[in-house]
């Protein structure tokens, strides 16, 4: 969090949005892990579980991913407005919009998922952690609203830069949709 706190482009909104995803797996991780009953097993609370442990991992990765793919466009602007005419760094640039839109595009679809694939399982989970649960949703959420942000702005530069961007402007609006316009 001292980093996120600091005075420097990154980590930012999209390496937070990981962030929370990572918390909203984990929290669901503990909700299944004590709805699980030793004695009587449960493949599908079981296969969530795992899911959500793949998911937090995954979130975690993603972190680092994020801030990476911001530094990459940072450095293809100034590469840009160090030789504006050469098709080589309108290229890099291109690509690095591209990198920053992906990234929190793929943030916002395993948050999707992970509260998606939660909500399949919360009526055979402990009732004592219904709050844990809100909870794990809450950061699900967060972490879509916030990826879908970084989507959009990034989209708006690929836009500019005449890249096509169709198939992940469908995507965001699915995303959208699909959380319930967060």
């Amino acid at each position: 969090t001292d980093r996120l706190a600091a005075r420097t482009p990154t980590p930012g909104g999209g390496s937070a949005a990981a962030a929370a995803g990572a918390l909203g797996a984990a929290l669901g991780e503990m909700v299944l892990a004590y709805s699980l009953d030793p004695q009587r097993p449960d493949a599908e609370l079981e296969g969530v579980r795992s899911e959500l442990e793949r998911a937090r991992r995954r979130f975690l990765e993603l972190v680092g991913e994020d801030a990476a793919s911001y530094e990459r466009v940072r450095a293809a602007r100034r590469a840009r407005k160090a030789q504006p005419a050469d098709p080589a760094t309108e290229s890099a640039w291109r690509a690095a919009l591209r990198g920053a839109a992906e990234v929190p595009l793929g943030t916002a679809r395993l948050a999707h998922e992970g509260a998606t694939r939660l909500r399949t399982v919360q009526p055979r989970t402990k009732t004592a952690l219904a709050s844990d649960l809100v909870t794990a949703q809450a950061m699900f959420r967060a972490a879509v609203a916030g990826a879908l942000a970084n989507v959009e702005i990034n989209l708006a530069d690929l836009r500019a830069a005449g890249e096509p961007i169709d198939a992940l402007e469908r995507e965001l609006a699915a995303l959208r949709a699909g959380s319930g316009g967060t």
